[in-house]
């Protein structure tokens, strides 16, 4: 068989198989999918007490809170290190000065160091800030959200890499 014999016996079995095939003759293969890019992300949980909960308060500041908090983190590829935490539980304080503050926070700029992919992340330090049981007058009733903003540098004044906010609210009781 020469090379012509074959081209024609390619041809032909090229249009046998395509005859079969409905109105376009032409072979288009399927798109492979493309893996959606990974976006630097945190999604909230779950906590302890759960949204909605009580969380109890004393005075003074840097009292302990019972509270624990679970993320979900996303993280790019090449993007992986130690990024510097800041969380808050906000409420308004004093309650009809309309000013939104920290009254939960851990430690601000915690180190975490964080892996290129999804983890999960549980925050469970966290303190009482602002004094929000010293007077009756600042005694937010409930919080407003929780927040979260991540640096890669421990610096009150650097930008932040991720901030964001939760609609998670816990009723605040003083003991």
């Amino acid at each position: 068989m020469n090379l012509l014999t074959l081209r024609g016996l390619c041809g032909t079995l090229v249009i046998a198989a395509m005859s079969g095939c409905g109105s376009n003759p032409i072979f288009q293969p399927s798109p492979s999918p493309t893996p959606s890019p990974v976006v630097f992300d945190v999604q909230y949980t779950a906590s302890t007490p759960a949204s909605g909960g009580t969380l109890d308060l004393s005075a003074p500041n840097e009292t302990p809170v019972a509270l624990s908090v679970t993320f979900s983190v996303s993280v790019p590829p090449g993007q992986g290190g130690t990024y510097y935490w800041t969380t808050a539980i906000q409420a308004m304080q004093p309650p009809a000065a309309g000013v939104v503050v920290p009254v939960v926070r851990n430690k601000p700029l915690q180190p975490m160091t964080l892996a290129a992919g999804t983890q999960s992340v549980t925050i469970s330090e966290f303190y009482t800030t602002n004094a929000v049981c010293y007077t009756p007058a600042d005694r937010p009733a409930s919080s407003l959200s929780l927040d979260i903003q991540l640096k890669t540098v421990q610096s009150y004044d650097a930008p932040a890499v991720f901030g964001k906010q939760y609609p998670v609210t816990f009723s605040l009781r003083c003991r």
